[in-house]
């Protein structure tokens, strides 16, 4: 039997309760979506959660029913998040007694590998799972579109199947590189224009519907190359972006990082780095309302480049800094913070490790110390482009690997243990380049990855999504 959730939560915990038409949710640790998608209110323990009327067992799960509110709530599986943090090993749901029989019973894990594209080119750079269980993708693409590249959006159902693609720019190179779900349902998405803007590449942000129809796109930059990396709806509906800058700061290239309101008006802009070459590929949200942003640095470490990580205020104001690597070449691609407050980034090291390049994985605390280290590959090149936290404390990267795997590149899958240690790894791809920029966990345990193939598809290069099992396997 699960351990009882009023064991685990003190008393005068306020908690949330569901109270509305909502047939059911889920407590979850993004507290954005937790409150706008759940409709909760606040209850407080005591009143409402002491006694209940009735506790049974349905196939070892605990079900709780509150009479006086004619409330079931269910303890189903994975770690339970709360208002207040985090209390144990579950996850709460609240709901009509149907809903959580239907949650109980075992799903079927769905897994699939699908292309898309034309016959040019088509990459992928990101995807995350969609409220409805499907997966939205973000690239670019020069099969479809105005002319050139432009920016390629893909929305699938749960099966990986095409429900639509939409494209965006103009008549030259428009690029996606990072996409998210919005609270109202839409898309946002972040990328590069040359197509429009100040000059050179500038900064392109777009607002989608939830069918992928354009709402705004806005532009940011000066004169001369400015990229985005990576975008992030933030908790005040706004939204944040890292990438790079050669219009503004202090050397050849800067981090650059923008925030904005819902409009995609700009509020502040900041730029980091040194007097050499220094770039921003990945940013997040912290728990303290400010910012972490992973790249990598020429300006400072110790070596030729090295991962460069920024901790920032809620204004983007440094809090502080952080190098990693060694003498060669370090670059970080993905930043998180773990449920612990710390940090997991992922990239790749010439510095360390067994062969040209390894996929490089450092943990941090949550003043950005380094608490461990690991490198993963063969005698080959291999690159970590992706990495999240799963739901067992562990972690998952995506990549590519030369080393391992049937072609010139395959697409490079690691699972790992809490402290980083290898537990299995797998690749995917066929006898030329395959590549996966983007990782995530999926609400079933497994994985959707998105990236790039040469070995499959109808074109040069076709946007490449594998969705596997929890333990990487495609059926």
């Amino acid at each position: 039997m699960k351990p009882s959730l009023l064991k685990t939560v003190p008393a005068v915990l306020v908690l949330a309760l569901l109270l509305s038409d909502t047939p059911f949710c889920r407590a979850d640790d993004n507290l954005n979506k937790f409150n706008t998608i759940c409709n909760w209110i606040e209850i407080n323990f005591p009143q409402y959660f002491s006694p209940p009327s009735e506790t049974f067992e349905v196939s070892g799960y605990l079900i709780r029913h509150y009479e006086n509110t004619d409330t079931y709530v269910g303890t189903i599986n994975g770690g339970f998040y709360g208002l207040g943090g985090i209390f144990g090993d579950e996850v709460l749901y609240v709901g009509t007694m149907d809903y959580l029989l239907g949650l109980i019973t075992p799903q079927e894990t769905v897994t699939f590998i699908r292309t898309f594209g034309g016959s040019d080119f088509d990459f992928a750079e990101c995807v995350r799972q969609t409220s409805d269980g499907g997966y939205i993708i973000v690239g670019h693409t020069a099969s479809f579109g105005a002319a050139n590249r432009n920016v390629y959006l893909v929305k699938t159902d749960s099966s990986g199947n095409q429900i639509w693609t939409r494209t965006f720019g103009g008549t030259d190179d428009d690029y996606g590189v990072s996409v998210q779900q919005t609270s109202d349902g839409g898309y946002i998405i972040a990328g590069s224009t040359k197509s429009f803007g100040a000059e050179s590449f500038d900064i392109y942000l777009i607002k989608t519907d939830g069918s992928g129809n354009q709402l705004f796109a806005k532009t940011f930059g000066g004169d001369d190359k400015d990229v985005a990396r990576s975008v992030q709806q933030t908790s005040d509906g706004g939204y944040i972006i890292a990438g790079y800058t050669k219009s503004f700061g202090a050397g050849d290239a800067d981090v650059y990082l923008i925030k904005t309101d819902s409009y995609g008006n700009q509020i502040w802009a900041k730029t980091f780095g040194g007097t050499s070459a220094d770039q921003g590929y990945s940013v997040q949200q912290t728990s303290d309302g400010g910012y972490i942003i992973a790249g990598y640095t020429k300006s400072f470490g110790a070596g030729l480049f090295d991962v460069y990580l920024i901790k920032t205020d809620s204004s983007g104001n440094e809090a502080w800094t952080k190098t990693f690597g060694g003498t060669n070449h370090d670059f970080s691609k993905s930043v998180q913070q773990t449920n612990d407050g710390g940090y997991i980034i992922a990239g790749y090291t010439k510095s360390f490790g067994a062969g040209l390049f390894d996929v490089y994985l450092v943990k941090t605390d949550s003043s950005g110390n380094q608490t461990w280290t690991k490198t993963f590959g063969g005698a080959s090149s291999e690159k970590g482009h992706s990495v999240r936290q799963t739901n067992d404390g562990g972690y998952i990267i995506a990549g590519r690997t030369s080393s391992f795997g049937s072609g010139l590149f395959d697409v490079y899958l690691i699972k790992t243990d809490s402290s980083g240690n290898e537990a299995w790894h797998k690749t995917f791809g066929g006898t030329d380049y395959d590549d996966s920029k983007s990782v995530w966990q999926t609400t079933d345990g497994g994985f959707i990855i998105a990236g790039h193939t040469m070995s499959f598809g109808s074109g040069s290069w076709d946007v490449y999504l594998i969705k596997t099992d929890s333990s990487g396997n495609v059926n």
